[in-house]
């Protein structure tokens, strides 16, 4: 690390003063983020294309009760022979989340901060900022969408998309309902015939709401289909929109979703529920790999509202018979 970027850390450190823990040498080694920090962290994550359209939930409590969804259902009584009663049955059933803790770790090489250093047009605070932004965005939806168990300690030569650092929200689903999934291997005549199987696994009145997408992995869409969001190609997290509806739904792409599987639900059925205070970063150099280390965890639960709305197929293939 060049003297000027050496420089420039330390005061992008002061902006965390009010969260630094220092070792008896004065380096900073833990920020406890406060919770103005913790805010403009919640902020970032709902910038993201595609986590700015679920729910984010944030929780003083480590377990709780879901929010679920709630639709109100018309009804009539003859109360000479009954009294009214409410009708519950498109509330939510009860569940619960319990977030632990998962971990964002990454790291930005000594050479990446020297020429953030080197370029005058760029805000060192700032590109290192959106740097580390994007990493953590990246680790949250790699483990969302894949995630399927737990282990003590997590092995990324043999899980490259993060299979066994939590459950995410497909393997809810897997688990929670297999009613609503399709796993064996199968091949359509179109995408409309996917998307037609699908809503065939997803009861009243949650198919007639009219918020319903369709998740596609990369395989299910082609080029002509989508339509990019916004021309960031510093986004790595950068969420894709079909021109137009496939079988009467708006179609989306989202980075590292499986790309032969298909999700149908509405977007609010999607949660991420955060512990709040649990967000920590652990910053420490490392000279002998050139690099700045950055240990960032967070205490989150990965979370289907209602399974109702939901379907999920899984290893699908589509061969259109084109004319």
């Amino acid at each position: 690390m060049e003297l000027l970027t050496s420089q420039k850390f330390k005061k992008y450190l002061e902006t965390f003063s009010n969260s630094l823990c220092l070792d008896n040498y004065g380096e900073v080694k833990i920020i406890n983020l406060n919770e103005e920090l913790e805010n403009n962290f919640f902020t970032n994550i709902k910038n993201n294309s595609f986590l700015g359209l679920i729910n984010i939930f944030k929780s003083r409590l480590e377990r709780g009760n879901c929010l679920g969804l709630n639709i109100p259902m018309p009804s009539t009584t003859n109360t000479d022979q009954q009294e009214r009663s409410v009708n519950p049955s498109f509330i939510a059933p009860f569940q619960e989340f319990e977030c632990s803790q998962l971990n964002l770790d990454t790291y930005i090489s000594y050479a990446k901060l020297d020429a953030f250093t080197q370029l005058e047009e760029v805000d060192f605070n700032q590109a290192l900022d959106a740097y580390l932004e994007q990493q953590h965005l990246t680790a949250l939806l790699i483990a969302g969408w894949n995630g399927k168990q737990k282990a003590g300690t997590s092995d990324p030569t043999t899980h490259k998309l993060g299979e066994d650092t939590t459950k995410g929200w497909l393997q809810r689903i897997r688990e929670n309902a297999q009613d609503k999934v399709i796993a064996e291997e199968q091949s359509y005549t179109s995408k409309k015939a996917l998307i037609k199987t699908a809503l065939a696994k997803i009861e009243e009145p949650f198919k007639s709401k009219g918020n319903l997408v369709a998740i596609c992995g990369r395989d299910i869409f082609s080029d002509e289909d989508l339509a990019i969001t916004s021309l960031d190609l510093t986004d790595n997290n950068q969420m894709m929109i079909a021109q137009k509806t496939i079988g009467g739904l708006k179609a989306i792409y989202c980075p590292y979703f499986p790309s032969n599987a298909l999700l149908i639900t509405s977007l609010d059925n999607i949660s991420l529920y955060v512990h709040t205070g649990t967000i920590r970063k652990f910053l420490e150099q490392n000279p002998a790999k050139d690099r700045l280390e950055i240990y960032n965890s967070m205490s989150v639960d990965f979370i289907i509202e209602d399974y109702r709305a939901v379907a999920l197929i899984e290893n699908a293939t589509i061969n259109e018979n084109k004319e």
